[in-house]
Order: C-alpha cells, then sequence, then structure tokens
C-alpha cells in the first residue's frame, strides 16, 4: 500500500508520481483515457482519486497548504518584489494552480519541473532549519 503524504515536499512528490504514472492533461481532474491535472495528480495523491479532494481536516489543510506554496512560485518575474496576496494569487491559490495548469503552451515539462523545484527547495529549507 502506497503511503498517503503528510508534507507538502511529500506531496509534491507523490504528484510527480501520478503524473509520472498516469500522464498529464488539461481542463479536466482525470482524462477520459486517465491522464491527470496538476489539481487532480495532487488530489490522487491524497485520495487515489484525482477528481475528489481530501476528505480529512488534516489532508485538506495540506492539499492547501501545497497550492499556496506552488501558487508563490508562479508569481510573474515582472511583479517578483510585489506581495503575491496584492497581485490576487494567495487568495484562492487552488484556482491559480489550475488556471496554470490549463493555460495555452503550457507543458507536462513544465509541470513536473514546478513540482521537482519546489519540493527540492522545501527539502533544502527544511535541512537548513534542522541544522540552526
Amino acid at each position: 500500500m502506497t503511503t498517503i503524504p503528510t508534507t507538502v515536499a511529500a506531496l509534491l512528490r507523490a504528484a510527480r508520481d501520478e503524473l509520472d504514472r498516469r500522464g498529464w492533461t488539461q481542463h479536466d481532474f482525470e482524462a477520459p483515457t486517465g491522464e491527470v491535472c496538476l489539481l487532480g495528480a495532487l488530489n490522487a495523491s491524497l485520495t487515489r482519486d484525482p477528481r475528489h479532494g481530501p476528505a480529512t481536516v488534516a489532508a485538506q489543510r495540506l492539499l492547501v497548504a501545497a497550492a499556496g506554496t506552488l501558487t508563490q512560485r508562479l508569481v510573474p518575474t515582472d511583479h517578483a518584489d510585489e506581495d503575491p496576496e496584492e497581485l490576487g494569487l494567495i487568495s484562492y491559490p487552488i484556482g491559480e494552480i489550475t488556471e496554470w495548469n490549463d493555460a495555452d503552451g503550457r507543458t507536462l515539462e513544465q509541470v513536473v519541473a514546478l513540482l521537482d523545484t519546489t519540493a527540492s527547495e522545501l527539502d533544502a529549507a527544511s535541512e537548513t532549519d534542522g541544522r540552526v
């Protein structure tokens, strides 16, 4: 049995594994042929079902934290010094993730890079925090 993630970094890695296993799609949580979008991969990592979010409060919080963490990395570079909340990127991070996933021209490689880079940054920050 697969372990349910309990940290944001672990959830991002699990979502990446879902994308590797199922493939990637846009404009739906799960395509008829089984591919999943970014949010579908996050959901499936917590519930085994890409179409349904988590039922427990702890898992819901983890999903929102992961979406918020990813959203912070989506701030356009020309707005990098601005407050993400003022740009409207924090108020609804799950919606931002969905819009980003579904953008014209988005690629699987970009989705995977976002997950991998963010998980690695979280791991590095956790290691640094642990040594202080």
